[in-house]
């Protein structure tokens, strides 16, 4: 059979509590934190609230808190559960027991305090069944302004009452002895919902031609409580059914009517987009409001979920999944991309001097070639000697120390050969007079016939007139690309 819990406030008049219990005790200062902002209270052991149900399984809440005290609660005479309501700090709406899988059927279930402090309950819930199995539950709301609703004597004796804490904000009450209510329906369970307050009186419920007698003031009801469940029954079967209500002495109120029906399955009742829903003509009303009355924060119904509508989660689900999966291929192939270009951009080696067969080729060679924008050249004096240290070290620019860590300024370097001048001329051109008759063999530099001295940039030639030339002065391999061994100025000190 299809299954749905119906939420039962506290103050319903199906809960029958002994004298014992309190309807929202004066001044509590926690009351606003029930669910109803109502709550019924005992501190007396023994003391009982019954519930008598037809369904499958129940369940209480209630809240804990300092100074309660123990209960239990036993269903069909034997004990479920026994527990404690004391809490070190107030918590509200708290599972206190229950019970379920019971045989569909009446049922009767009854907490007890059982002594040590105070024990309170807010509200319960249970579960019944109607249809076969393969069925859903689809329920519909009628207001208490339908004109499928008919007021007796006349309309003329009922009033409507006007409030936003009311099932779509209206509600109709009378005070007359004796007045009706009537409704035609077809369903297989339904529910009555209504106003519960210390000054209203007896009213009888029929259906079907059964009747039941229940009190609109609950016995002890102190505050005035709204929606709460009035009625309900079910296992009446499918078809077209009556109900009626007559009043008594006091006040009756009625708020709305809700009605449930087994749809689906093999019995091929309406149903439509894969959630079960009532069919007007069946329930035989006039629906205005599809709003379901819901005392409490628990569900008053429960519809089973239609095969499209698990395939369709499913499928949304998987697609989920699959787009989350792609997402991250995506960001660690991109992420191992950018890192094997950084790794591949960083290990590159710079190119030397001593890789380019141009700078062999002699100094004419070397004027043509146009440096690279990011290579400096000295202007500092030096020896032949320290090209191989400087143009190695000056071939990268990327390892260049930091300005801090530069020689600012280096002073010239002193003559070492007689004639040569204390300040000689770089990167010059080979001169076109002929030079001196005589020749050197160790290096030293030439002098020209007008006594000047000649500084190759990176090797010395002999005169003209020399049949043995010195080979030029290849630099110096350069160094390894550990920056840091070369030290501070390493730029203009000679290896």
């Amino acid at each position: 059979m299809a299954s749905f819990n119906v939420s039962v406030p506290n103050s319903s008049p199906l809960i029958y509590y002994t004298a014992a219990w309190l309807d929202t005790p004066v001044g509590d200062a926690y009351a606003a934190n029930y669910t109803g902002r109502d709550f019924h209270a005992t501190s007396i052991s023994g003391a009982t609230a019954t519930f008598k149900f037809n369904g499958t399984g129940v369940w209480f809440y209630g809240a804990l808190r300092p100074g309660y005290g123990n209960y239990s609660l036993s269903v069909d005479g034997n004990t479920v559960f026994n527990g404690s309501a004391a809490a070190s700090s107030a918590v509200f709406d708290q599972f206190l027991g229950g019970s379920s899988q019971l045989g569909m059927g009446e049922h009767t279930a009854v907490l007890t305090n059982t002594g040590g402090g105070c024990v309170d309950l807010d509200s319960l819930v249970f579960e019944t069944h109607v249809g076969a199995e393969d069925q859903q539950v689809a329920s519909q709301t009628v207001d208490d302004t339908n004109p499928a609703i008919t007021y007796l004597p006349s309309p003329s004796e009922w009033s409507v009452a006007s409030n936003p804490f009311f099932s779509n904000g209206s509600v109709h009450f009378t005070n007359l002895d004796g007045a009706d209510v009537a409704l035609s329906f077809s369903g297989d369970a339904i529910a009555l919902y209504g106003g519960v307050s210390f000054d209203h009186g007896d009213y009888t419920v029929t259906l079907d031609g059964q009747k039941q007698t229940l009190n609109g003031a609950n016995g002890q009801a102190r505050i005035y409580h709204s929606k709460s469940l009035l009625f309900f029954s079910t296992g009446f079967g499918s078809g077209t059914h009556s109900l009626g209500v007559s009043t008594g002495n006091g006040f009756f109120d009625l708020d709305a009517v809700v009605i449930y029906q087994a749809t689906g399955g093999k019995s091929g009742s309406y149903s439509t987009g894969g959630t079960a829903m009532a069919n007007p003509d069946d329930l035989h009303v006039d629906v205005s409001d599809s709003n379901n009355v819901s005392p409490r924060g628990a569900a008053a119904h429960n519809q089973p979920m239609s095969k499209t509508g698990i395939a369709g989660i499913v499928t949304a689900s998987l697609l989920g999944f699959i787009s989350i999966l792609a997402l991250l291929i995506f960001l660690v192939s991109r992420y191992r991309k950018r890192r094997a270009m950084k790794e591949q951009r960083d290990g590159q080696s710079p190119v030397l001097p001593i890789q380019e067969p141009d700078l062999e080729a002699g100094i004419n060679a070397y004027d043509e070639k146009k440096p690279d924008n990011n290579l400096k050249r000295s202007t500092s004096q030096s020896t032949a000697k320290s090209f191989a240290s400087r143009w190695s070290q000056l071939s990268f620019a990327a390892g260049a120390p930091p300005a801090e860590d530069r020689v600012s300024e280096i002073p010239p370097v002193p003559a070492m050969r007689i004639g040569l001048p204390a300040n000689p001329k770089l990167n010059m051109s080979a001169p076109q007079h002929k030079r001196s008759e005589s020749s050197l063999s160790d290096g030293t530099i030439l002098h020209s016939p007008d006594g000047d001295s000649v500084l190759d940039d990176y090797y010395y030639r002999h005169s003209t007139g020399s049949q043995n030339s010195v080979a030029p002065l290849r630099p110096a391999r350069p160094p390894g690309l550990n920056l840091e061994d070369l030290g501070p100025g390493f730029d203009h000190v000679p290896l």
